[in-house]
């Protein structure tokens, strides 16, 4: 008897166990989805991260995963001109203003860079323009450089 007691505590234990992972796994769910404008917030800079990682690595691939169909083409022409001319060192994120109850963004990055061969680092300000659908997540849609580096 002792130990179907203990049994049977061992197995209420474990259930409550795996009922924790499973509500814990909807929640995060849920938070990806965006629903509530502060999902939508955190998730910005996970993919404008993960975005800039595929410029950085010349892997159009990554970055149009986070691109929308407007977008592509731009994308794809900065990634091809800059393939042989010129390599990123670092791109951060620098500031974001969020409108339309954060649907929409202005990211501000900055972008440390050398051109071939000069080997010099520089660095420029490149504002974006992302924007954020249920079923997709945040898109890059366009970006401006707005500060030049001194040619």
């Amino acid at each position: 008897m002792r130990y179907f007691i203990l049994f049977v505590r061992l197995f209420l234990f474990a259930t409550l166990l795996s009922g924790c992972a499973i509500a814990s796994s909807i929640i995060d769910s849920y938070k990806k989805v965006g629903v509530t404008e502060s999902d939508r917030i955190g998730l910005l800079e996970e993919h404008v991260k993960e975005f800039h990682q595929g410029i950085y690595w010349n892997k159009p691939e990554y970055a149009l995963k986070y691109t929308a169909p407007e977008g592509r083409q731009v994308v794809l022409n900065k990634i091809k001109a800059k393939k042989n001319s010129e390599r990123i060192v670092s791109s951060e994120v620098s500031g974001v203003e969020f409108t339309n109850e954060a649907y929409d963004a202005d990211v501000e990055v900055s972008v440390k860079f050398y051109k071939i061969p000069r080997y010099i680092v520089e660095e420029r300000t490149e504002k974006e323009r992302w924007h954020f659908s249920t079923p997709f997540g945040w898109k890059f849609i366009s970006s401006k450089i707005y500060s030049p580096p001194d040619e």
